[in-house]
């Protein structure tokens, strides 16, 4: 595990669930989507499902849709699908895929298409706050794209729910 990463603590059933699942999350490439409030831990839980993965090896993107812009974002998937070509393993982090624009989900859907066809070393985790599903049927989101990033579904619960962890996590 990277040295800089916060090590993921917690005494209720959740969590205890949440760690065994990374583990078995590491050992595959399917597309994990998770849901949860601001705040929960996605992004704690992206990194360790990576550095599980990438114990020796492996580069961890992290997209931000909310707050890069489509160029940032476009530039992004183009070093990533320039490192995965080369055999390099990635876990590609995108926060906020609901808020990905329009015009750049067909890209991130190619990228998806291409290492899969190619049998390459790509982890894609993405995040929402709400449910994805309402801005496919509004025809905001790529259902294909949806479909793809679907595969794995976490719910995680905010800390008001799990309250056990507080005290592990202070």
């Amino acid at each position: 595990m990277n040295k800089n990463i916060v090590p993921f603590v917690g005494e209720s059933p959740f969590a205890k669930e949440i760690k065994a699942l990374i583990q078995t999350l590491s050992t595959n490439n399917s597309s994990v989507l998770l849901i949860g409030e601001r705040g929960t831990g996605k992004r704690l839980i992206a990194q360790h499902i990576h550095y599980s993965i990438a114990k020796s090896f492996g580069y961890f993107f992290e997209v931000n849709c909310k707050s890069f812009n489509q160029n940032q974002i476009l530039e992004a998937f183009e070093t990533v699908n320039k490192l995965i070509a080369y055999d390099q393993r990635i876990t590609l982090f995108v926060c906020f895929v609901d808020e990905l624009p329009v015009v750049l989900q067909g890209t991130f859907l190619q990228l998806i298409k291409n290492a899969a066809s190619k049998g390459l070393n790509l982890k894609i985790i993405s995040t929402v706050e709400s449910s994805l599903e309402e801005k496919v049927n509004e025809g905001k989101f790529l259902s294909d794209l949806y479909y793809r990033l679907n595969a794995i579904v976490l719910n995680i619960l905010p800390l008001r729910q799990r309250k056990e962890d507080i005290i592990p996590m202070a």
